[in-house]
């Protein structure tokens, strides 16, 4: 399984892309020289275990939710039969609360405005 091709696949397809890549090389190295229809659910189990081992459940998941779909299109390609991440049990996650930070406010509130005054010189 290519890097470049995990990377450039998180970009599109995942929502935290941004911190993929360093997650890919710190994780997903022992794959890089393995061709996609050569690694198993046990390689896969075996790398989610390391990390849950660390007790990183969340990232463990997400290494998960970003292999799911490379392997569902290898499977949708003829690569392979079956997805090694299926039936890999996921962590639980909790919800939480999350709060607009004032950077955050600031930049809305910047774009909004803008927005907002484009709109009146268009007319």
């Amino acid at each position: 399984m290519h890097e470049k091709y995990i990377i450039e696949y998180s970009s599109l397809y995942h929502k935290s892309w941004k911190i993929m890549p360093q997650r890919v090389k710190m994780y997903l190295e022992s794959l890089y020289n393995t061709k996609i229809s050569k690694i198993t659910k046990e390689d896969i189990q075996k790398i989610f275990d390391e990390i849950t081992a660390r007790k990183h459940y969340v990232t463990a998941n997400s290494i998960l939710k970003l292999l799911s779909p490379i392997f569902n299109k290898a499977i949708e390609w003829g690569l392979l039969e079956k997805n090694p991440v299926c039936r890999i049990k996921r962590h639980k996650e909790e919800s939480r609360s999350r709060y607009v930070t004032n950077e955050e406010m600031e930049r809305l509130m910047k774009v909004l405005t803008e927005k907002e005054n484009s709109q009146l010189t268009e007319e």
